[in-house]
């Protein structure tokens, strides 16, 4: 399928607190079919995947999905400053992604994706509005507080390359603490954004009938390493969960210097999903 028999349709919704961006990629003769709620990673995550994610979203358009990609609020091309964002206002973003999708799209079933700290966003999608078959993660942050833990890290390098080399770590918390603010790749992270980031985490459980695909993207692999799975795809099996967890060959493309791709995820993520169907 060429780009030809695709359709694109960009649009605004009325978010939590303004218009948020939505990109809709869909095959030329869909009807009401499955659709893949695309949610973002954060920040500069969210600039170095954008490539991985249109090639993924055009590869489930290629078989017959509907690929739904949001922009949250403050992030994108969605309305607003990050430096105003909270969970809520994201939480009611999404709220007006599925409300859009059960009214226009009506679709029969929904699958949810995200990569890295999209995880911590997948208990906020509104399971009213269409059954939700699957959960598909790429190399998801399992805890906000290693997310928020690597962004003060991003922010250490910067400021000790930029001269202030005897700062440390529990200082620059001070320091945010104090003005209420963190800069970090061009983004101003309030710090009650901060703290609510922290105290998130991947969901304890899956809801009933939801599957699990679950890839982590490692560079190097060596064929004869075992395999230690997540802490969460254990506690998901225990609880009943049917949970496909795989190790794909690539460059960790959501920090690379340079953008990159990993096509074999691609493939094999929409092989997951229509495999099923």
């Amino acid at each position: 399928m060429t780009r030809a028999d695709l359709t694109f349709s960009p649009r605004f919704l009325a978010g939590g607190a303004g218009n948020i961006f939505v990109h809709a990629v869909a095959p030329r003769s869909a009807g009401a079919g499955d659709v893949v709620v695309m949610l973002p990673p954060l920040f500069e995550e969210l600039n170095k995947s954008r490539r991985m994610y249109a090639l993924q979203a055009r590869s489930f358009a290629s078989r017959g999905l509907i690929a739904i990609l949001p922009d949250l609020y403050g992030i994108g091309d969605s309305e607003g400053d990050v430096s105003t964002a909270s969970l809520q206002i994201w939480h009611q973003d999404l709220g007006s992604v599925m409300q859009w999708i059960g009214e226009s799209v009506k679709p029969q079933r929904i699958h949810v994706f995200g990569l890295r700290a999209a995880a911590l966003f997948f208990e906020m999608i509104d399971t009213t509005v269409s059954p939700v078959a699957s959960w598909v993660l790429w190399s998801p942050i399992e805890r906000g507080s290693r997310l928020v833990r690597d962004l003060f890290r991003q922010a250490l390098i910067v400021a000790r390359n930029r001269g202030d080399g005897s700062i440390t770590s529990k200082a620059l918390k001070e320091r945010v603490a104090a003005q209420g603010y963190i800069e970090i790749s061009g983004y101003r992270l309030s710090a009650d954004l901060l703290v609510q980031l922290e105290n998130t985490s991947v969901a304890q459980s899956v809801p009933a009938h939801v599957g699990v695909h679950w890839f982590d993207v490692r560079a190097g692999l060596d064929p004869g390493a075992g395999v230690r799975e997540p802490a969460s795809v254990g506690r998901w099996r225990d609880a009943g969960c049917e949970v496909d967890y795989r190790l794909c060959e690539g460059p960790p493309f959501w920090q690379t210097a340079e953008i990159s791709t990993v096509a074999q995820l691609v493939e094999e993520t929409t092989n997951a999903i229509v495999d099923k169907n």
